[in-house]
Order: C-alpha cells, then structure tokens, then sequence
C-alpha cells in the first residue's frame, strides 16, 4: 500500500457514463494503477448510499459524491439521473467537502485532501457536453476556484489564486 511519504499523490479521472455496470472495470483500474484518488464524472448516480459506488469502493478505500439534482420533471424517472460526480480516496487520506454553490452550467465537487505530508485542494469539474462553452460557464469555473481559494490554507490559496489568474487571462483571450 502506497504511504505517499514523497508526497507524490497518484491520480486518475473518468466519464464513466453510468457507474451501474462498470464496478469491476472500476474497482480493477483504481487497483492496477495504485491510483490514491480516483475521480469519475457522470456516474448517474442517485445519492451517498448508491449500490453503485459502494461496489466500485476498493478495499481501504472511501468515496465522497455528488449527484445531479433532480427537478421536478425528471424526479419520477429513475432512469434520467444524468451527471453526478463520485471521487474515491485511500483510507489514509482525511478528505472534507468544500462547500460550493450550485451552478447551471457545470457540476463541482471540491475537496480539500490532507495526507502525511500534504495539504490540497481537489476540484472535480463536469461541464455537461449539451451545453456550449460560454461566458457564464467561464465566469462560474472561476467563481468556483475563488470559492475554494477562500475556504483553504495560505499557500494553498496562493496556488488558486495563480490559477484564477491565468484561468482570466485565458477566457479574455477566448472571448
């Protein structure tokens, strides 16, 4: 088992498009790559205690989630849960949800990761492909870095707001 003592952290992400039938592929890839944390958008997953995500937890590993809200007219369709984001973790690491608003344009889930030797913030981003890229969705990924910034430690908030910036000068140059 990996003790991340370099401070090295490895990662993975995945559009998994539906996580139901996918936990053995999942669990296995999380496990060949000896991946620490493994991120999975549009899981189409319904909630935390999902058959789903628990059958893709490897052994000596946890998950925090979130699933796409349901409006009204897709409530009674169980089958039209589309989006979520699911992000496993070894053990090892104490993980805590970074509060954030919810977005039109893309779904977020920001965590803040403290292992033996580190402190970081991971933001897992999914911008649904139906909709274009547009100003909003430029001015909410950068509201959403912002939001983390404030919510995490000095140097880490230093790191985002570097990030922030060269995000801005990026989309001036798009627009």
């Amino acid at each position: 088992m990996s003790k991340c003592v370099s401070g090295i952290v490895t990662t993975g992400l995945l559009n998994v498009q539906s996580i139901s039938n996918k936990s053995a592929v999942i669990t296995r890839s999380i496990l060949i790559h000896r991946l620490d944390i493994f991120c999975t958008v549009e899981t189409w997953h319904d909630g935390p205690d999902s058959p789903s995500l628990i059958a893709c937890t490897p052994p000596n590993y946890k998950y925090l989630e979130k699933s796409r809200l349901r409006d009204a007219k897709t409530s009674v369709q169980m089958s039209s849960n589309h989006g979520g984001i699911c992000v496993f973790y070894r053990c090892q690491f104490h993980v805590k949800l970074i509060s954030l608003p919810v977005y039109k344009t893309m779904e977020v889930l920001a965590l803040s990761v403290h292992g033996s030797v580190f402190t970081t913030a991971l933001i897992t981003v999914y911008r649904p492909g139906s909709h274009s890229v547009c100003s909003t969705f430029l001015m909410n990924f950068l509201m959403s870095l912002n939001d983390v910034r404030l919510s995490v430690s000095a140097l880490l908030s230093v790191l985002l707001l570097l990030l922030l910036l060269l995000v801005s000068l990026v989309s001036v140059n798009v627009s």
